[in-house]
């Protein structure tokens, strides 16, 4: 019963653009152990024992967090099923670290520093300021930067596919931008033939 639950909630939640591969994997695993119990209801304390089995605190919240969210779709349906508290493995605190945004001056010396990359009369430096420039000038996510191919650029601009969120945006770039890019390209052109 729990299995079909699972399966009939993993559809409606990809039908909605979520890939779920962890997901599906740990609500499988939870239906095993449940199933082991003779439980075909999520109960809490099943719930709470089966998730507390990870490794690590942060293990066993993503865990029971993922089985609440499934259990509050299921209820909807059979309200035999428990919905197992939230907060029961807290995550701590999170202690990310504050940006750096660069100076100008610091952005020129980054710059300076990849035009003198080895080898000499190689690609690799040109590739290198022309990459850090674009993420500087345009804002771009390194990632965003090292998918870019040749049909990303466009004459209105750099078309970033499928970004963080999987969703394509085209960035504008500044005439400056534009012709450096230009220059990669052409020097890109001159140093592979």
């Amino acid at each position: 019963m729990l299995m079909q639950g699972i399966d009939s909630y993993l559809q409606l939640r990809r039908t909605a653009g979520f890939q779920l591969r962890d997901t599906e994997a740990l609500l499988k695993e939870f239906a095993c152990f449940a199933a082991e119990r003779g439980e075909i209801h999520i109960k809490a304390d099943t719930a709470i024992a089966w998730a507390g089995r990870a490794t690590s605190l942060n293990q066993r919240a993503r865990r029971l967090n993922s089985l609440i969210l499934f259990a509050r779709y299921i209820r909807a349906e059979d309200a035999d099923h428990q919905v197992p508290p939230s907060g029961v493995f807290a995550h701590p605190p999170c202690s990310r670290p504050l940006p750096h945004i660069f100076t100008p001056t610091q952005i020129a010396a980054i710059l300076a520093k990849a035009k003198q990359l080895p080898p000499p009369g190689s690609l690799r430096p040109h590739t290198f300021y022309t990459l850090f420039g674009l993420v500087a000038a345009c804002g771009l996510r390194i990632s965003e930067a090292l998918v870019l191919q040749i049909d990303d650029i466009r004459p209105d601009g750099l078309y970033i596919r499928e970004t963080k969120f999987r969703k394509s945006r085209l960035v504008p770039l500044h005439p400056t931008t534009a012709k450096q890019l230009a220059l990669y390209l052409d020097v890109s052109t001159r140093l592979k033939t």
